[in-house]
């Protein structure tokens, strides 16, 4: 907010107010403005012009969006709510300045009315998006992801690859994806109520047989990051106004990386395109901040039957089973201790820090950063090393993944623990008799309950 504008006569009409008003006024002024505070703001403001400057009684004032002004309650142009709208925001500041601030009793009412939106005002219409989502029953989409690749030293244009899908998803703990080539399934991963599933690949007709997982769906699925977003609080969502979207009107939301719950990336924004009747998404973009791989959502049929047979785990006869033979728990936990060192030595001594590991975005976000081509053809000797380095994190963060979903009690602290840590505790997870511990020097220990107490209020 702008800071003490003054009277024609000199005096700062901050300086005049007293009490917890201009507490609350100072503690204001320190917090950042958001878009939609500014909205509020906004339509608070036009109102006290139209009536002259004479402010409605505070006891009887309440937000209601019908009575705002057309652009501020429902602008059918999104642009006017993007990022880029800065000019908006910086209108509105100075539209609030010229009227709210035009002397001390002005100054006053308009204070309260500032503290109301920002401080009492309703929640992000988003949350009532997130709400129905976690109400659903059944869905499914269409999943298309753009990946732009790198191409050969000399080499000039644009080269990208597209993978397109077809997610199905019942609450009951059923999840069904099919990879799409040329309008045909190409492979197939389904889970059936947390029971094993099973990958069918019909090109090379082969199956694997997949462990059984306790959340849904499996780490490779897109299908995480709407589970994520149906979790996410989306408070400060940005409004992108009313568009037609798949034949629907639609409303649309942005949320960075911040305001979704675990399981995006950091840098990763997203737009929620929610039908106005249903409150449900009819279309999710999503895009890594580097904007080399981009994710559309689209095709959405919210709470629909879904026949059994699209989770039967049945494999056509004459398919070979390619199921790669038991791993020991041993051998789990080199692995993921093998992860962590290889991200630790590619990342500057840090662990990722993020509350739970997505094996695949680690491993797209990394080969991004260290340039790996697809082809490793046309790799370098260093390039090629990188890559097995990338290799081993994505496998063992993989297992990982997999204790999370299966074992309710598992946690992992990378956000504060580093590589030199050797007494905190880095993962954790409940077995037979205790705990599992992993600390930030990559060693094992079993511990009691009281003893993971104590490790862990360190």
């Amino acid at each position: 907010m702008n800071n003490n504008h003054r009277n024609a006569d000199g005096a700062a009409n901050f300086e005049e107010l007293t009490g917890p008003l201009k507490e609350a006024v100072a503690q204001v002024r320190n917090e950042p403005l958001q878009v939609s505070h500014l909205q509020r703001v906004l339509a608070g403001a036009r109102a006290l012009e139209r009536s002259g400057g004479a402010p409605p009684r505070p006891e009887r004032f309440e937000w209601n969006d019908a009575q705002a002004p057309a652009e501020v309650r429902a602008d059918p142009t999104p642009s006017r709510a993007r990022p880029s709208g800065v000019s908006e925001a910086r209108g509105a500041r100075m539209r609030i300045s010229r009227l709210a601030w035009s002397g001390v009793g002005a100054t006053a009412c308009a204070a309260g009315l500032i503290l109301a939106f920002l401080l009492g005002g309703r929640a992000s219409a988003f949350q009532d998006v997130a709400a129905k989502m976690r109400e659903a029953k059944s869905y499914s989409c269409k999943i298309t992801a753009e990946t732009e690749l790198d191409l050969p030293a000399g080499q000039d244009g644009e080269a990208k690859r597209v993978e397109v899908s077809r997610l199905y998803w019942a609450s009951s703990g059923s999840v069904r994806q099919e990879s799409l080539e040329a309008d045909k399934i190409g492979n197939v991963t389904v889970y059936s109520e947390g029971k094993p599933g099973v990958y069918i690949d019909h090109s090379q007709r082969t199956f694997v047989v997949l462990p059984e997982q306790s959340i849904q769906p499996g780490p490779d699925s897109p299908g995480h990051w709407i589970e994520s977003l149906a979790r996410s609080p989306g408070k400060n969502a940005l409004d992108l106004g009313v568009q037609g979207i798949m034949g629907r009107r639609a409303h649309g939301y942005q949320l960075e990386s911040g305001e979704t719950a675990t399981g995006f990336l950091t840098g990763m924004s997203v737009r929620v395109w929610a039908d106005q009747i249903t409150q449900l998404p009819v279309l999710l973009e999503m895009e890594t901040g580097d904007l080399k791989t981009k994710f559309r959502f689209e095709e959405f049929r919210w709470n629909i039957p879904l026949a059994p047979e699209l989770f039967s785990t049945a494999v056509p006869a004459g398919y070979v089973d390619t199921t790669p033979p038991p791993v020991t728990n041993e051998q789990k936990e080199q692995a993921i201790a093998k992860a962590f060192a290889a991200y630790a030595e590619l990342e500057g001594g840090n662990y990722p820090k993020t509350k739970r590991i997505f094996p695949d975005l680690v491993r797209d976000e990394l080969r991004r950063k260290f340039a790996i081509p697809r082809d490793l053809q046309n790799a370098s000797d260093e390039q090629r090393s990188v890559d097995g380095k990338i290799f081993a994190i994505t496998s063992g963060f993989a297992w990982m993944l997999q204790l999370h979903r299966s074992n309710r009690e598992a946690a992992y602290y990378g956000n504060s623990v580093k590589p030199d840590d050797s007494g905190k505790v880095l993962l954790r997870w409940r077995q037979d008799a205790g705990y599992r511990v992993l600390f930030g020097d990559l060693h094992y220990e079993s511990v009691s309950e009281s003893q993971l107490k104590q490790l862990e209020d360190r």
